[in-house]
């Protein structure tokens, strides 16, 4: 099933290693994923899960952007299991690299300021949802990403409960020119985030004694571009400003 989900989203070429009759690989893969079954997906060098995750990030629409980051670094193709021996190598021959280090939940908090009584309210909560976006360099060719987001319940002006979660994400950007790292950070890697984000805060929310709401998906490209046009609309107001105050 994970073959023909790839082959389905345009990959042409998968290697496949079968680790059934090879201790060695079996070995290797369990040391590099954590886990046992199989298949495990690996895109490039990341290490995508199974098939429910792969299906998961396909629905949440991060799959196209990594396999177009993909592209765009020249990596491997998609396979479901394969050796690091290969990828240092593209980096010492100066090739695009797009990695990702490690996807975690970075701080979670929950308020529930009018519990237990909200609990016997019989109207249905309204939801306000707000997604924000922010990244860090924390060395040469590696950022910090994290997707924050807000989820808060009210009924009429009582807040049933409020949950704000940071999900963060580590990545590998090198050897690709400047212009092409904002669109990465500010739409690649939120996408390929913002699943485990909607699932931590779903699960809170079921911890928290409520029905679970999953969040809509994101255009993170949409957002890029608005964010964009805010910056360069800032831009301008403070030329014409500074033109104004000249000509006094």
């Amino acid at each position: 099933m994970a073959e023909q989900l790839l082959k389905s989203r345009g990959v042409a070429h998968i290697e496949k290693v079968l680790i059934e009759r090879d201790p060695e690989r079996r070995a290797e893969m369990m040391e590099r994923t954590g886990r046992r079954t199989v298949p495990q997906v690996f895109i490039g060098d990341t290490h995508v899960g199974g098939y429910d995750e792969l299906s998961a990030l396909d629905r949440a629409g991060g799959l196209m952007p990594l396999l177009e980051t993909r592209v765009l670094a020249r990596s491997r193709a998609p396979s479901q299991f394969f050796t690091e021996g290969k990828f240092m190598s593209d980096q010492q021959n100066n090739q695009p690299f797009f990695n990702i280090q490690r996807i975690y939940l970075k701080d979670l908090s929950l308020e529930q300021p009018n519990s237990p009584a909200i609990f016997l309210e019989q109207e249905m909560p309204g939801v306000e949802v707000e997604v924000d976006v922010n990244a860090e360099r924390l060395a040469d060719g590696v950022f910090e990403v994290i997707v924050t987001g807000t989820v808060t319940a009210k009924v009429a002006t009582k807040v049933a409960f409020l949950i704000e979660a940071k999900q963060a994400g580590i990545f590998d950007i090198r050897n690709i020119p400047n212009e092409q790292i904002d669109p990465l950070i500010g739409v690649a890697c939120p996408t390929i985030i913002f699943p485990y984000l909607r699932s931590n805060i779903a699960d809170a929310i079921t911890r928290a004694g409520f029905p679970p709401i999953h969040l809509a998906e994101i255009n993170f490209q949409a957002l890029y571009e608005q964010r964009l046009a805010q910056i360069n609309g800032q831009q301008g107001e403070g030329a014409a400003n500074e033109g104004a105050a000249t000509k006094h």
